[in-house]
């Protein structure tokens, strides 16, 4: 009989075991620490990670470092200072890219007073390591002239599987209350999950 009670992930030991939960972002730190295994990055890094130290594979490699083609200044390795660069349509953008004053300044004499630093287009960015700023503010307008058509829905990324099932629970249920969504997912979360993922499926509702 398959087993439905979430463990403590720090007593689980195999890899199949952790792959079939879905684990929060303090959980997966957690688990790295206790067994050595570098614990910087997002979610998905941070399971990749796990999930081979637990299946006693090599370590996936660490993608190519872009900062210094960001930086323009040859030196490999070093940090691209969004606060302080003189930004153009040629910057790299980076993985760690910062939307401070200094970049939304640029955009903003870029692309007119209208501009508005959406959620949608920051996502972009930071998932789009190695284009470059001029193809940002091409984005930026693909992603507005969507966003004003009547029918424009805002992508969620990938990993905000939260943001994801409330936009389900609410399409297969409207007029349900927040409380309810809420307590679907929470529900949800600690019941199995192939690869961590949690999606929305008829019958959760019994589940609260």
């Amino acid at each position: 009989m398959e087993k439905l009670e979430k463990p403590d992930i720090l007593t689980v030991a195999t890899g199949a075991e952790f792959d079939r939960w879905h684990w929060s972002k303090p959980e997966l730190v957690a688990l790295a620490k206790a067994r050595g295994v570098p614990a910087f990055g997002g979610k998905g890094d941070l399971r990749t990670r796990l999930l081979q130290a637990l299946r006693a594979e090599p370590p996936p490699l660490i993608r190519e470092d872009r900062r210094a083609a960001a930086a323009g200044s040859g030196a490999s390795g070093r940090r691209f200072n969004w606060a302080k660069a003189r930004l153009t349509g040629k910057t790299v953008i980076t993985e760690d890219i910062s939307f401070g004053p200094n970049l939304r300044g640029f955009l903003k004499r870029e692309l007119g007073p209208g501009f508005i630093c959406h959620g949608d287009f920051m996502e972009w960015c930071r998932s789009n390591p190695g284009q470059t700023l001029e193809d940002a503010l091409e984005a930026w307008r693909l992603l507005e002239a969507r966003r004003n058509s009547p029918s424009f829905r805002a992508p969620i990324a990938e990993q905000n599987m939260y943001n994801q099932y409330l936009r389900d629970f609410y399409d297969a249920n409207p007029g349900a209350p927040v409380a309810q969504a809420r307590a679907a997912w929470m529900a949800k979360k600690q019941r199995p999950a192939a690869g961590g993922v949690v999606r929305y499926e008829v019958g959760d509702l019994d589940l609260v």
